[in-house]
């Protein structure tokens, strides 16, 4: 079977993340979401082998940059926002500019 995407629209991903967003973690009983919240649990559960390394000024740089993409740039190339822009606020493309 080819993948063909929008998975996580799917009744059983929605029992899991009700968001219907990726990514999901699930780690026994635990399920979470967002991507910088999981990579900081696992650099939580294995701290000898860190996603983030550095000094306490190069994390917060790193942090920096994620947060840049996660919270400045995504949202606006992110396709959920886009169609509820166009089909709830009838936000045409000429408009968007």
């Amino acid at each position: 079977m080819v993948n063909q995407g929008g998975e996580q629209f799917l009744e059983d991903y929605k029992q899991i993340n009700p968001q219907s967003r990726v990514p999901t973690l699930i780690d026994g009983d635990h399920v979470m979401s967002q991507s910088l919240a999981i990579s900081s649990y696992l650099d939580d559960c294995d701290p000898h082998r860190p996603l983030v390394f550095g000094d306490a000024a190069q994390k917060a740089n790193i942090q920096s940059l994620a947060l840049l993409v996660a919270c400045d740039s995504h949202p606006l190339n992110n396709l959920s926002a886009l169609v509820y822009l166009k089909k709830q606020l009838s936000v045409s493309e000429a408009e968007k500019v």
